[in-house]
Order: structure tokens, then C-alpha cells, then sequence
């Protein structure tokens, strides 16, 4: 392989790299800010006021920012996709799907909450 072609590949594995593990920053309810691991987020739920990021752990942190900032932040990582207006969900950490009326439901490996799927 071309020395050209080697250092291209290293370069683009390199921008997947600090893009996948750049934290994520949220303002929280009491006006401060926190990071996250973007490998730590299971989903985001849009909440009155804000929203909550749930952890692959079951751990929830509110924030005060809008779904649409988060997802926008989010953007670069296409694992994290939206489901519904109102969620946000890491596709690797679900385990099925299912039915429910005319919508699905999105089912996690380590959680018992479920989240739905609509147009």
C-alpha cells in the first residue's frame, strides 16, 4: 500500500476516534456544566423541563438543554439516532424490537426501559 494511502487511513481512523470519544457537554439544572462519554449514553428523553441522558447503567442526568443542542452535538456519531421526536438512542445497546399498536418499541440489553419508534 502507497505511504500516501497508509497515512489517509490512519488519518480518517484517528477523526473516528476523537470523534466517537469526545465527551458530551450538558448544562445541568442548577446552571453548571457536566461531560459524558458518548460510550456511556443509552438513550435521551425529552423531559418538561429539558431532558434526561440514561446511561448504559441505568444512571440519569437532567439537563436543562434542548433535545435539539444535544442531538446536534451528537450529530458526528451515526450510532446515536433519533427514534421519535422525542428520544435519542444508541442503536448499539438495543436488543429488539416489538409491536406496539401502529409504532414499535426499542428494547435494551442492560435496561428495562423501553422507547418507541414512529415517523
Amino acid at each position: 500500500m502507497p505511504q500516501d494511502d497508509i497515512r489517509k487511513l490512519v488519518e480518517t481512523e484517528i477523526i473516528k476516534f476523537h470523534t466517537r470519544h469526545r465527551p458530551l457537554t450538558f448544562t445541568l439544572p442548577d446552571g453548571t456544566y457536566s461531560s459524558l462519554s458518548p460510550e456511556d449514553i443509552a438513550f435521551i428523553k425529552t423531559e418538561t423541563p429539558g431532558l434526561t441522558i440514561i446511561t448504559k447503567t441505568g444512571k440519569n442526568y437532567n439537563s436543562t438543554d434542548p433535545l435539539t443542542e444535544i442531538r446536534d452535538k451528537l450529530k458526528p456519531l451515526p450510532h446515536i439516532v433519533p427514534t421519535h421526536k422525542d428520544y435519542l438512542v444508541k442503536l448499539e445497546e438495543i436488543s429488539r424490537s416489538s409491536k406496539s399498536g401502529r409504532d414499535y418499541a426499542l428494547y435494551f440489553k442492560t435496561l428495562q426501559d423501553t422507547v418507541p419508534v414512529t415517523d
